[in-house]
């Protein structure tokens, strides 16, 4: 006996499968040979040499139907490699000739004899109830099937036969030499046409049966023959399986009829019975009672609802069953009843016979004939599995999604979603099943409501779960699959062709991952056939194909290359699979599989038709288009990876001019879920960069997009209002050119509040958003939305209650403790409570004012990105106390966290100890606009309706009007600069009085001052000064100071007012304008470059050219640039590179920022997009206006003062540089704080300053996550192991030290952000466990998925109090701040790879 495993597995039948070991042996019999074996024995070569029909063998079998697969272990069966032999029984029964009954015959559909043997009796009639229920359900199908004849080898393939080369048998492919023609063989014809010769590939290690040719051991195949075959044989079992499924959904419906039938046939002797007994309330004695104590009777039954009476209530009194100490069941009222019922299922002919096709009725029939569960049990168990009771089961449903929406975090839901998909086999039921339809049903109805968004966000958690659902093994997996696969299915064609391209991205990468690669992970490589027949399906109903199959060639590309036999045979059986769908036992509320399938039954009305055809054929375009359009970015970047460097950025343009040509681009580059469709219009070939690596090649493109959504706006635009507004420009242009210098001021800002009346009064007015280009009010405009100061008597209350106030407050005495050193000790020495109050006090005169202000900077400068999403966490969830925000700076837990700080300082912490000055001001001013709050809300509630509105409130974090976009701001700065170069050129203006002017001092104080008198006489004069123009200030505040602007600049400035031009034409005219005034002054070049070097102005763009001005410049020679819509996007294409794990990284990020912004907190961090187009292939979002660390240091003139001098220069000649110094300054604090959590909590390393970005406005940003979760360069011996973040000197230094104010703002809310984020761990632990089980991303690899999030839930710290979570952080910042291993590293990449450290 060739026994290939030790382990033998008993018999087990279940969900419509039936598996367990099996000895088997080939029995010859005269006249068996099928007459298909012929081409086979002629070519002996084409039969696998493990394959070996006559031997005995020990085999893990699988059967399902009446297709027995047999396998050398179950761990090949669990990895879905081919098996030995498939057989078709067409016969089974049990050997006469075995004492000890554990024999039994089979003979196959092909003529084959076998003779198996059982582990045990019980075993083997386990094996021939599922042969018999297997013969019932599709003998006919097999009997009745051709099949197809083998192609038949030519001569010349004789020939390769003969010289012992292997042999393709499916589509006759020879390995080794060059073809003698050269014609490929996929052909839907019997016979091969001509030889393919695969080359180096090696046919014999490709083996599987082919069954379609009557070959039921393997043969030898080609690779591409091997990958169809093997998704033919999966979807051959997977139909099957559906088959099964139906089979026993029939059986037990046609059991409960008969059961039903029986009793309600007695119902009118249970009639006469019922109405000659008296029953009572209270049981009698003998009177039965379930398990649970309470009574029950049988009219609690379910029935259906077709009207028929219910029996009456009655008991009788069994006796107790011998397996329990105490067992009562339920029965029918009647006796007569009762053993009519059990005469039903005892019957052999009928309902034996259906219980023999269904193993949950033969285990039911059991449990009633033993006694452990009742009549009405048995009833209600078969009414549950036959979903008969469907009122109650859309009730319950209905109930569920309501929850689900009134929680709003959509965490749980991917939760339950996670434990009801992937259910283990004890908790498997209906059950399940209707969680399952519920979170699916209620996902729908997001994205019906438009919600697409929210639904995208957690799609690759959805993606995940689903390849993890894969492949199914049971009925009860593909009945979950079906329902999982048509909500996928639906979302992807009815709501967003987006999410289809990242679903098939995602599946995609996972079969790069496992075809070809038999070294991957089991889960990988075993669910490779089924995600190739769900990618097929997808792409067949997004292009609407006949039958919902024939798709795959645009998604798969040269993954799937069946031959003809092999097409066919798919198409047969997935047709097959589609009859089988059209009679559901349950399916989604909105299916879209289900309703392609009846338009195929149904026709539609003509206009529907034709709507439906625009709206299929628009999605297939786009998904078709951008698959293509990636691939070739793809191409090109993994092409120049294996070019010399010199040669790349030549090479990058030809390519792209190339693109260009084609004419045939793609959408989104980025992909994100939208509404509308965006498309690339061009890639200027000039501004593509090639980044230098090693390893891989990154390459910067800039692409020209158009908004189909924004064009559509544009063409809804009213015609009046154009005209109107057309109008209105011309007479403004007239009055600029005839009036005098008061009275074009005058007439412009008349028509100025005239225009934004109008749009006031539009947009309330009308549905449609503010027409693109439409300035909007800034915050910093005079009379526009900037809060106005409040009244003096409050002022003055305010200023003597809040002194008073913190005086009251009882504040820890501050003792030396034993563990601090004595400069601690005296620093906590010298506060004095007094003088702080006092200094706060006189500080804050306007405090309204002053706290608007900091808000409207730090709206106006910030780029910090909202989360589109709505409800990816659960405000509730992370609740502190009574508020939500109450992190906020005035919030109760924020006050608690400063207290935490002060009194983990006396206990010896450095870190609090130092902050501890800073820490008391800061409780001081919470105190303070605490008690602001307080008293401007008492006076609100207690006055008039008329005084109420000049009553102003402090404007908070939520209170805040919207700002202006950060491009707008760029612009506007850009403007400035270029009016003020310009004066210098004209000799209007000297570089002094230039960067006096650039700190907007007036240009009339620069005049008084006789700086003007040091400019050429020649150039003094003027015709413009003889006429008083309008200056930049009174047009736009950001632009004070720039003094008079000239005509056409005026012009381009009333034009972006009124809506004509949008930033970056405006910026455009005024860059031609701006060149033309130079060039007509100075014609000599080099005056021009010299007044470029020296200018001490230009030094502000350290940065280089702003984003502005590049958007600008394109589109000013762009041939697409006058299209509405028009934008421009920056991407990074990389090959040879998994984004996977960075896009999941990212996904955390975001919901971190969500964490903040529900807690109220000041963080600032910066989302960005990463796309994983495949296992290796990626695009990421480029970050704006932001230079990486390294770059920066290598910039001439970094050098001395390091990273906070830089920060000075940044903001030397901006409006107010003290105050943009110490904007900046904040702003470092508050990026810097929220990546420092990050990096600690999912472990962010291999961040050297290549990794760490520095963007315009001082904020840092993190990049490059390859390193994450545990795994660093160097593995154990890693230097930052040991570090939780990066907090190096130059940081501490831009804060001005450990006890400087700065740093305690840092510490306080590095302690905030850890609390808020601990509030939500829950979402995060969700997030993390479903992608990290079965995932083959880097950070998971080899590790146990429970350790690892048991690990991640100890980071949060959960069972730590408040108080303990602050000491805790702040023991991770003095951690930081001395860690040995951050220089190191630094200097380690400094040594190797060239990075500044």
């Amino acid at each position: 006996m060739n026994v290939i495993s030790s382990s033998y597995y008993s018999a087990t039948r279940k969900d419509g499968v039936c598996s367990g070991t099996l000895w088997r042996q080939k029995e010859p019999v005269s006249g068996s040979s099928s007459e298909f074996g012929a081409s086979l024995n002629s070519l002996s070569i084409s039969v696998s040499s493990s394959a070996s029909p006559d031997a005995r063998s020990c085999d893990y079998c699988i059967l399902v139907g009446c297709r027995l697969e047999c396998y050398e272990s179950q761990l090949v069966w669990s990895r879905r490699d081919p098996p030995n032999v498939v057989f078709y029984v067409v016969g089974a029964s049990a050997s006469v000739k075995d004492t000890y009954e554990i024999s039994f015959r089979l003979v196959s559909n092909q003529g084959t004899h076998l003779l198996c043997q059982a582990t045990s009796k019980e075993c083997r009639n386990v094996w021939l109830a599922a042969f018999q229920a297997g013969l019932e359900l599709s003998l006919g199908d097999f009997i009745s099937e051709p099949t197809l004849l083998p192609p038949e080898p030519q001569a010349q393939i004789k020939r390769f036969v003969r010289s012992n080369r292997s042999y393709c048998v499916s589509c006759g492919a020879v390995e080794g030499g060059k073809p003698p023609v050269a014609s490929p063989v996929k052909t839907n014809s019997s016979s091969i046409a001509s030889i393919n010769l695969v080359g180096t590939k090696s046919i014999g290690s490709n083996v599987a049966p082919m069954t379609q040719y009557g070959y039921e051991g393997k043969v030898d195949l080609c690779e591409d023959c091997a990958t169809a075959q093997g998704l033919l044989q999966h979807v051959e079992f997977y139909k099957l399986l559906l088959q099964a499924a139906q089979h026993e959904q029939r059986v037990l419906e046609k059991a409960r009829d008969m059961c039903w039938k029986t009793i309600l046939a007695l119902e009118p002797q249970m009639k006469s019975e019922s109405s000659e007994q008296d029953y009572s309330e209270e049981p009698m004695e003998g009177d039965i009672k379930d398990n649970s104590g309470s009574t029950e009777s049988w009219s609690q039954v379910d029935r259906d609802t077709d009207g028929t009476p219910s029996p009456p209530d009655s008991w009788q009194s069994v006796e107790d069953s011998p397996n329990m100490k105490q067992s009562w069941i339920h029965l029918p009222p009647n006796s007569a009843s009762t053993v009519a019922l059990l005469e039903v299922v005892r019957d052999p002919t009928q309902f034996g016979r259906l219980a023999t096709a269904s193993p949950f009725l033969e285990s039911l029939r059991k449990n009633l004939e033993d006694g452990i569960i009742g009549a009405p049990d048995f009833l209600e168990q078969l009414d549950e599995k036959t979903k008969k009771r469907k009122e109650s089961h859309e009730s319950v449903a209905a109930l569920k999604k309501q929850a689900f929406r009134v929680s709003g975090d959509l965490g749980c839901a991917m939760k339950l979603l996670l434990e009801s998909a992937l259910s283990s086999p004890s908790r498997r039921g209906s059950a399940q099943d209707d969680i399952l339809i519920c979170i699916l049903d209620f996902l729908l109805e997001l994205c019906e409501e438009g919600e697409t968004t929210t639904v995208g966000f957690y799609w690759p958690q959805i993606c995940q779960i689903h390849l993890r659902m894969l492949p199914a093994a049971n009925t009860s997996e593909a009945r979950r699959i079906e329902l999982y696969e048509d909500f996928l299915i639906t979302v992807s064609c009815r709501y967003s062709v987006h999410l289809a391209l990242d679903l098939v991205w995602s599946h995609t990468a996972d079969l790069e991952e496992s075809l070809g690669n038999p070294s991957c992970s089991t889960s990988c490589r075993r669910r490779r056939h089924a995600v190739l027949r769900f990618v097929c399906e997808l792409e067949s109903v997004l292009f609407d194909f006949e039958g919902c199959w024939g798709g795959g060639s645009v998604s798969l590309r040269n993954m799937l290359s069946p031959t003809g036999h092999q097409v066919q045979l798919l198409q047969e059986r997935m047709q097959q699979i589609q009859e089988m769908r059209m009679r559901p036992t349950f399916e989604l509320c909105r299916s879209g599989r289900m309703g392609l399938l009846l338009r195929t039954q149904n026709e539609l009305l003509p206009e529907e038709a034709v709507l439906e055809k625009l709206r299929v054929a628009k999605n297939a375009d786009y998904f078709s288009c951008h698959l293509n359009f990636t691939r070739r970015l793809s191409d090109i970047a993994e092409k120049l990876r294996h070019k010399d460097v010199s040669e790349r950025a030549s090479i990058l343009e030809q390519e792209l001019e190339l693109l260009n040509s084609s004419g045939t681009m793609g959408g989104d580059p980025l992909n994100r879920v939208r509404d509308d469709y965006i498309r690339v219009m061009r890639i200027p070939s000039a501004e593509g960069h090639v980044f230098q690596s090693k390893e891989r090649t990154p390459v910067l493109l800039l692409m020209e997009v158009v908004d189909e959504g924004a064009s559509k706006e544009e063409e809804k635009l009213d015609e009046r209002q154009r005209v109107h507004q057309q109008a209105d420009i011309s007479e403004a242009n007239t009055c600029t050119e005839e009036s005098e210098g008061g009275d074009v001021l005058e007439v412009f800002h008349e028509r100025e509040r005239a225009e934004t009346d109008e749009r006031e009064e539009s947009a309330s007015s009308s549905p449609l958003h503010t027409p693109k280009g439409t300035r909007k009010t800034s915050v910093l405009e005079a009379g526009g939305s900037r809060p106005r100061t409040p009244r003096k008597d409050v002022e003055d209350i305010v200023n003597s209650v809040a002194v008073q106030t913190l005086k009251d407050i009882v504040l820890p005495d501050i003792k030396a403790s034993s563990n601090m050193d004595a400069d601690v000790t005296a620093t906590l020495n010298e506060i004095s409570f007094e003088d702080q109050v006092e200094t706060s006090a006189g500080d804050e005169t306007d405090l309204a004012d002053s706290d608007a202000k900091g808000e409207s900077d730090d709206l106006v400068s910030s780029t910090r990105k909202k989360t589109a999403t709505r409800g990816l966490l659960d405000s509730k969830q992370g609740s502190f106390d009574d508020s939500h925000n109450s992190l906020a700076p005035t919030g109760d837990v924020r006050r608690d966290v400063l207290n935490a700080i002060m009194l983990r300082g006396m206990q010896g912490n450095s870190i609090a100890a130092g902050t501890a000055i800073s820490i008391q001001r800061s409780l001081q001013e919470l105190e303070r606009k605490r008690a602001t709050e307080l008293l401007l809300r008492n006076e609100k509630e207690g006055s008039s309706d008329e005084d109420k509105s000049s009553i102003v409130q402090p404007v908070g974090k939520d209170d805040a009007q919207p700002a202006q976009t950060c491009e707008e701001d760029e612009v506007m700065e850009s403007i400035r600069l270029l009016l003020i170069q310009t004066r210098v050129a004209q000799g209007k203006l000297s570089a002094i009085d230039a960067a006096k002017v650039l700190q907007h001092v007036s240009l009339n104080r620069v005049a008084s001052g006789n700086n003007l008198g040091d400019e050429e006489p020649g150039n003094d004069c003027s015709e413009e000064d003889e006429v008083t123009t309008i200056d930049a200030g009174d047009i736009d505040p950001r632009l004070v100071g720039c003094g008079p602007v000239p005509p056409a600049v005026l012009k381009a400035l009333t034009l972006w007012k009124g809506g004509m031009v949008n930033n970056a034409e405006l910026l455009e005219l005024v860059k031609k304008d701006a060149a033309f005034i130079r060039h007509s002054v100075l014609l000599d070049s080099e005056n021009v470059d010299k007044l470029n070097e020296d200018s001490a102005f230009w030094g502000r763009f350290a940065f280089g050219e702003r984003w502005a001005e590049k958007k600008s410049r394109i589109l000013s020679s762009s041939p697409e640039g006058t299209l509405p819509g028009w934008d421009l996007l920056g991407v990074i294409v990389k090959s040879n590179d998994d984004l996977r794990q960075e896009a999941f990284v990212m996904q955390l990020v975001e919901l971190c920022q969500e964490a903040f912004d529900l807690a109220g907190l000041e963080l600032w961090v910066s989302p960005y997009r990463i796309l994983a187009t495949g296992r290796t292939t990626g695009v990421i979002e480029m970050v704006r206006n932001a230079m990486s660390f390294d770059a920066l240091k290598k910039r001439p003139g970094y050098g001395k003062g390091g990273l906070r001098e830089h920060f000075r220069r940044m903001t030397e000649f901006t409006a107010d540089p003290s105050e943009a110094f110490r904007s900046a300054q904040m702003n470092f604090v508050h990026s810097l704080a929220a990546y420092s959590l990050m990096s600690y909590f999912f472990l962010f390393k291999d961040r050297h300053n290549g990794n760490l970005l520095l963007d315009t406005a001082g904020h840092v940003i993190h990049i490059d996550f390859g390193f994450v979760f545990g795994i660093a360069p160097g593995g154990s011996f890693s230097l930052e192991m040991s570090t939780p973040f990066k907090l190096t000197e130059e940081m501490l230094d831009v804060m001005g030290g450990l006890r400087s104010s700065l740093f305690s703002e840092f510490v306080t809310l590095f302690c905030c952000g850890f609390l808020a984020l601990q509030a939500y761990r829950d979402t995060f632990l969700t997030i993390v466990e479903i992608t990290c089980e079965d995932s083959t991303f880097k950070c998971f690899e080899g590790k146990d998925t429970n350790e690892f999030l048991d690990k991640l839930r100890d980071r949060f710290c959960p069972n730590k109090t408040k108080e303990e979570t602050v000491a805790f952080a702040l023991d991770l910042i003095k951690q930081a701040t001395t860690s040995y291993g951050t220089r190191q590293y630094d200097l380690y990449q400094y040594m190797s790879q060239g990075i500044a450290a």
